[in-house]
This record gives C-alpha cells, structure tokens and sequence, in this order.
C-alpha cells in the first residue's frame, strides 16, 4: 500500500519523473500486479518517464520498454527488451508428450542430442540443438521410436536468465 501511496504523491505534484525503487518488493501477488499495471500505464498512457530500479527481473521485463543493467557500477548494457533478448535466444525446444518415453527411446535420444533432458513430471523432453543438429532430426527419431510428439514449443529465455549470463 505504501508503494501505491508514494506513487500517488508523485502524482499529484505533476511530475514528470518518476524514480522507483524496488516498487513491489514485498508485495503481495495481486498488489505487485496492480503496481505494474500502474507503472505501464504512467509510462504508456500518462507519457511519464520512470526510471525503476529492481532486482526482480519479471517486474522489469512486465513493465519497462528498455533495461540497463549494471555491475559493479557498470552500463554492462542499455537495450530495448524485445532486442536484448533476441541476442540471448538459443535453439532450445521443449517437447511434451501425452505419455512416457521408454528407457531406451531416451537412451536413443541421449545419444544423439546430448543436451536432451528429461523431464518426467511434466513428461517434456527439453533439449538445446547445436548447429549441425535439427528438429526434424529428433523429431524422426521419436517416431521410429513409437513416439508421436504432442506438442512442440521453440523455448525463449526471459529476462532472468539473460541476466544470470
């Protein structure tokens, strides 16, 4: 409640600069939601400048159009979200399936996509292709195996683990 307040006050002074720091941190999920809304809503519809400060990288990426990030003091770098984390997609495909593979389609698999993961809770295969490797390549080798994928999904990293690289 206090972070909605601050932001208030700042608003009815008519500033056109609003500083944020760490504007959800202990919030809880419905009020750290309706804070970012509040914020995309100042920059986008109000035309505010806001410059947030966060270690919560979901709280950046939902409610900022560009990131700085810093280390020890540093501009390590100053981008667009949708640029920065185009430059940190890889060829990581997250394969679900409507029931099991067996030990040995895995053991298959494994041997040819080292990467593969298995994931048998969520029964998803994860795997990152280098590139001399292809989807088409795996997904024919879970048909020979018996196995038709259910769904495939390209897997994106978020600004999260942009971050921890």
């Amino acid at each position: 409640m206090k972070q909605k307040i601050a932001i208030a006050c700042a608003l009815i002074k008519g500033t056109t600069l609003l500083l944020l720091d760490e504007p959800t941190l202990g919030l809880d999920v419905e009020v750290s939601h309706e804070v970012r809304t509040l914020i995309r809503e100042l920059a986008y519809k109000e035309r505010k400048t806001i410059v947030l400060s966060s270690h919560d990288m979901r709280v950046v990426e939902d409610s900022c159009a560009r990131v700085i990030i810093l280390s020890r003091g540093r501009v390590v770098t100053d981008d667009s979200i949708p640029n920065l984390l185009s430059l940190f997609r890889t060829r990581a495909f997250r394969i679900d399936f409507q029931n099991g593979l067996s030990d040995k389609a895995l053991a298959r698999l494994s041997a040819h996509f080292p990467t593969l993961r298995w994931l048998p809770k969520e029964r998803a295969l994860e795997v990152e292709l280098s590139p001399h490797q292809s989807l088409y390549e795996l997904i024919d080798l879970l048909r020979e195996a018996g196995t038709e994928p259910e769904g495939v999904h390209r897997v994106e990293p978020d600004l999260e683990e942009v971050f921890l690289r």
